[in-house]
């Protein structure tokens, strides 16, 4: 009969998204290999069910604006959505002819990505060096599996989302052209509710639409923000001017000096948004709740969201996923060339790979999210400069790296 062992999972610094997965312990209460093969074996089943807890509070915000879709397709996934529009009425007369209410179908593919890890690679002279020694290789293979288990949960899974929010976008191209915010992308008119023949150009009543936005005003003083509580007003409209967006409620992230900075405008303190999740601490500023998120964002920006409690219709980022749960996340292949536990033992620790399943993120609410450089980087056009841009694909290469340098 199987042992039941309890499943360590501490949660730590918020953060940092400190994590850690395992018992430490294992090792002296389980007796051979077989033992532990079927421990982890229950560990990583468990595993799945445990992703969208495994993670700080401010990732387990991030999860709530990310919908899953599954694909038994080998590679990638297609799919064929609509945009919402408007009606719109006008005046009746013999020769005039209304606008019909339309709904604009494009198509896209997400790409799948495939991930491993070698847990441990004895061969018989490393083992037997270790039994002249005394020591059984027991306490190393467990090391080494928690040391994978943690790298994943903590290190990989986060990655991907942030590889996301920050992944570069080229100007231009239509709106199913590729992945991440809009920038100088033309939409539909009847995607937005404020739109004027006669607005100008990357404004919130024009069609060209620019999510990279930044300040009007920056400082001028080395170590002071321009910001206020007027950029995070125009922000919301600019969100707000979507047909989607207007009844849906505007959440940011941002760090901590730009939290400072906008309490100098108020005097009232910080809350807990319990929109999301309950104990993060935001600052209700211009009908937006900013969270403190210093981890998420770089210094000097805040990232805003259209939120939807409907994360299937309003979703900010999308996860591709194996539709056979045991594929999906953190797996071993158990029956293939690799190995089995059933015949795993100290002189046979050879080869002993865990697998991710196919999966990727991807930002596909292009009209949902916004970034705001508050930096002082002079512009006079409200949008974001090169050197804001920089930033951006700094941390989104330091993401990239740390996926595929880490698995």
């Amino acid at each position: 009969m199987r042992k039941k062992y309890e499943l360590e999972v501490l949660f730590n610094d918020l953060h940092y998204g400190s994590i850690q997965i395992g018992d430490k312990n294992i090792h002296n209460t389980l007796s051979n290999l077989r033992e532990v093969g079927i421990y982890y074996g229950g560990v990583l089943g468990e595993l799945k069910d445990f992703e969208g807890s495994l993670a700080s509070e401010l990732q387990a915000v991030l999860n709530q604006m990310t919908r899953t879709v599954e694909t038994n397709v080998d590679g990638y996934f297609k799919e064929t959505f609509e945009f919402e529009t408007q009606a719109i009425f006008q005046r009746q007369g013999t020769y005039t002819d209304p606008t019909p209410v339309k709904s604009k179908s494009v198509t896209w593919e997400m790409t799948v990505e495939n991930f491993e890890s070698k847990v441990a690679d004895m061969n018989q002279l490393e083992v037997k060096t270790l039994k002249k020694r005394g020591k059984s290789p027991l306490p190393e293979f467990v090391k080494a599996m928690n040391r994978v288990i943690k790298t994943y949960t903590t290190k990989l899974v986060p990655a991907l989302q942030y590889r996301a929010l920050y992944k570069p976008v080229t100007v231009g191209g239509t709106y199913e052209s590729q992945f991440g915010l809009l920038r100088d992308v033309v939409v539909d008119k009847n995607m937005l509710s404020t739109y004027d023949e006669n607005a100008p150009v990357n404004s919130k009543g024009h069609t060209k639409r620019n999510h990279f936005r930044a300040i009007k005003n920056p400082s001028t003083v080395a170590g002071q923000i321009g910001l206020t509580p007027t950029d995070i007003a125009e922000a919301r409209d600019y969100l707000k001017s979507y047909e989607e967006n207007e009844n849906k409620t505007i959440i940011a992230f941002a760090g901590s000096n730009i939290i400072t900075k906008l309490k100098t405008y108020f005097t009232t303190p910080e809350i807990k948004d319990d929109l999301l999740v309950k104990n993060v601490k935001a600052l209700e500023i211009e009908g937006v709740n900013i969270i403190n998120a210093t981890s998420l964002v770089p210094e000097n920006f805040i990232f805003f969201v259209a939120y939807d409690t409907d994360v299937e219709a309003g979703h900010i980022f999308t996860r591709l996923v194996f539709p056979d749960p045991q594929y999906q996340g953190l797996w071993m292949d158990m029956e293939g060339n690799n190995f089995g536990w059933e015949s795993l033992n100290e002189y046979n620790l050879k080869d002993v790979k865990v697998m991710v399943g196919d999966t990727n993120i991807e930002l596909t609410g292009r009209h949902r999210a916004l970034w705001l450089d508050c930096g002082n980087r002079p512009q006079t056009d409200g949008l974001m400069t090169q050197a804001g841009i920089d930033i951006l694909d700094k941390n989104y290469n330091k993401y990239y790296r740390q996926i595929i340098q880490k698995f």
